[in-house]
């Protein structure tokens, strides 16, 4: 489903894959106290879904 195997293509693969479903992917640098603190907390992958209701 997703990736064949380098950091990139992964990138690119959720990226489309957002687009597709016209949503927003955002890249948090692990440069940045935030960044790492997602790296250690959820390795580096995490997301925030909202639906509609009502």
């Amino acid at each position: 489903m997703f990736g064949g195997g380098s950091s990139q293509t992964i990138i690119e693969d959720f990226v489309e894959k957002g687009e597709e479903m016209n949503s927003e992917v955002e890249l948090i640098s692990t440069e940045t106290e935030e960044g790492m603190q997602l790296l250690r907390a959820f390795g580096g992958v995490a997301a925030i879904l909202r639906y509609h209701v009502g």
